[in-house]
């Protein structure tokens, strides 16, 4: 797969305008085709996907979640 951040994004596009129409099947703009056997495999590469595009922009989830309760008034 290729590291730049536009072809990840297009190749994300791709997976999930495939995947809301209910095809098994992408085809890359490089002419690739890769069918996936289920949703789950194809929300696992888009999850993969995500996963890159948020490492190439500098994206880091948060370290701390702060809670804050209350009993009411």
């Amino acid at each position: 797969m290729s590291d730049s951040l536009a072809t990840l994004k297009e190749e994300r596009d791709a997976l999930m305008r495939a995947r809301h129409s209910g095809l098994r099947a992408v085809e890359m703009s490089d002419g690739r085709r890769i069918e996936y056997r289920s949703d789950l495999e194809m929300a696992r590469s888009l999850y993969a996907i995500n996963a890159l595009i948020e490492a190439a922009e500098g994206v880091t989830p948060p370290q701390t979640i702060l809670f804050r309760t209350s009993k009411g008034l």
